[in-house]
């Protein structure tokens, strides 16, 4: 069996965007799709043979592809492509891109120079057409999923830094385990093709709320939402609140998430929505701020209860001084603005010092409290980080001596290599800087991690450091 996979219109985003980049979203994509063939068919064999740019032939030779349904597994391979790259699409272009996808079922004696030409024009025609999904099986186990009410609900906490507690819960569907719609991604991006996004929306909705349990009044349940269910036919103000009173919770325990990627694309509705929920009393916060092109003049526009910092801003935020610049900004303009920042993607201890020295109001994220199915509290690195915050609010109104609290810094010869200098912060990662100091051990400079990078950069990565000084 062959798949073909295109980017449609790719010719047109290198005359707008350039060469680097396509480049990247060939990169991302080349080396996607191999990864995604091995999720949707583990025991395939793949070949990827050699094509033009913006296009992926891969060849499937393997026993289980005559059982599997062909357009199952074509159109598995483009809903997870398309999922995964819709992310780093918006982020660089500021717009989405469409997939197209084709297949081509051979004999198990596959000739590839008799059989391979006619192959790929047959693959070539069906991907060259729109995506329909309502004759595969993915079709058939998602509308089964709907009928069932089939979605679990896990829980993440919000810690409140500035408080030490619990501030709330984000509330993640996911499918039947153990399927291919498991995943959140997947199934929102089935319904948004078949038009039932209301649908499946609404049944993710009940079931968070219905497995909230008991909360305090000043707790919050955070829901994510598309600017499209409002437009959808079948919707009906006032659904919500009827199943909030029946819970026994308030409009102002309940915050929408909507995020920014969305509003790029239309703002009009991203506003619309907006309104609609905050006229019955909800909160909303805008998601994935800083992965986007809207900027901070629609925020400040939409005026949210809650900003959601992306995590790939919150990525290495201890170590990139450009990263954490931006999220000073943001929070700062947040308090201007009476919203309040919750960082996502929390991974580590050292990010969460940085994102609460910067001010941050709230985290969330692996490092803090992992999705469950059953709302948590605080865990054992939550207690390690307040006794931190509270030691920095000490420092405010005791003066506690700096060196009480400092970290004993390294330090190198002058002579020293840059390839030691990059082992050594490769090895340590709890150091961003060494310092450069003479034979009486007196300091004579300071060499950060971030900008030896920096300055040792190119195009196709770090130049190689083998004998510099």
């Amino acid at each position: 069996m062959i798949v073909l996979v295109t980017i449609r219109d790719f010719a047109i985003y290198g005359s707008v965007y350039g060469d680097e980049i396509t480049g990247r979203i060939d990169r991302e994509l080349s080396h996607s799709v191999a990864c995604i063939i091995d999720e949707v068919l583990p025991s395939a064999t793949v070949q990827m043979l050699p094509s033009e740019k913006g296009e992926y032939i891969i060849l499937l030779e393997q026993a289980d592809t005559d059982t599997a349904d062909p357009a199952d597994i074509a159109y598995s391979v483009k809903i997870k492509l398309q999922s995964g790259l819709k992310k780093s699409m918006l982020q660089w272009t500021g717009i989405g891109m469409e997939l197209g996808v084709g297949y081509s079922v051979t004999d198990a004696h596959f000739e590839r120079q008799m059989q391979l030409p006619a192959a790929l024009a047959q693959a070539r025609r069906m991907a060259s057409l729109p995506l329909d999904l309502h004759s595969t099986r993915i079709a058939t186990e998602f509308e089964a999923i709907l009928n069932r009410g089939d979605i679990r609900a896990h829980y993440q906490p919000i810690l409140d830094f500035r408080k030490g507690e619990v501030h709330g819960w984000e509330a993640l569907s996911r499918g039947p385990a153990g399927t291919q719609l498991e995943s959140p991604l997947m199934l929102f991006e089935v319904a948004e093709l078949m038009g039932t996004l209301f649908r499946l929306e609404t049944i993710c909705r009940e079931k968070a709320m219905r497995g909230l349990g008991p909360i305090s009044p000043n707790q919050k349940l955070f829901l994510n939402i598309h600017p499209k269910t409002v437009a959808d036919p079948h919707f009906t103000p006032g659904n919500t609140l009827e199943l909030l009173d029946s819970l026994g919770l308030k409009p102002e325990n309940i915050v929408f998430e909507i995020t920014e990627r969305q509003s790029v694309q239309d703002f009009g509705l991203f506003f619309k929505t907006l309104a609609h929920y905050r006229s019955q009393g909800f909160l909303v916060a805008v998601d994935d701020v800083g992965a986007g092109y809207s900027g901070l003049s629609a925020i400040a526009e939409l005026q949210p209860e809650y900003i959601k910092l992306d995590k790939s801003l919150i990525l290495d935020i201890h170590r990139d001084p450009v990263k954490r610049a931006l999220a000073e900004t943001i929070t700062s303009f947040a308090d201007k603005i009476g919203s309040r920042i919750i960082a996502e993607g929390i991974e580590n201890r050292d990010q969460a010092i940085s994102l609460m020295d910067i001010g941050v109001h709230c985290g969330q994220g692996f490092h803090l409290g992992r999705p469950a199915p059953t709302k948590q509290g605080t865990n054992d690195n939550w207690a390690e980080l307040r006794s931190i915050a509270q030691v920095s609010r000490k420092m405010v109104t005791c003066s506690i001596p700096v060196g009480d609290i400092a970290d004993a810094p390294h330090a190198i010869a002058p002579n020293t290599l840059v390839s030691d200098a990059q082992e050594f912060f490769k090895l340590n990662r709890q150091f961003s800087s060494l310092v450069v100091a003479d034979a009486e051990d007196n300091p004579v400079g300071l060499v950060t991690e971030y900008y030896m990078n920096r300055q040792l950069s190119a195009q196709y990565g770090i130049a190689s450091t083998t004998n510099a000084k």
